[in-house]
């Protein structure tokens, strides 16, 4: 997403609103312009924190973590 181009459209009115939970740096910096418009819902970025998240994606990860490790386990072997 090019922020800037979004801060203008929300500013003047191009676009409603914004519900924004990936910024370009992370995290949003005190004085970023999302953070003084009245038309942008920020939140945090961890949805993969619920429980939901957690059930879904947990095993993929230490999966994905255990395939890395014995790949790297065969490079030095």
């Amino acid at each position: 997403m090019n922020e800037p181009a979004l801060v203008k459209a929300l500013s003047e009115g191009w676009i409603a609103g914004a519900g924004l939970d990936v910024f370009a740096e992370e995290p949003l910096p005190p004085n970023h312009p999302f953070l003084k418009l009245d038309n942008v819902l920020l939140t945090p970025h961890i949805a993969g924190f619920t429980r939901e998240g957690q059930v879904l994606n947990g095993p993929k990860i230490i999966l994905q973590q255990l395939k890395e490790l014995l790949e790297k386990s065969k490079e030095t072997h």
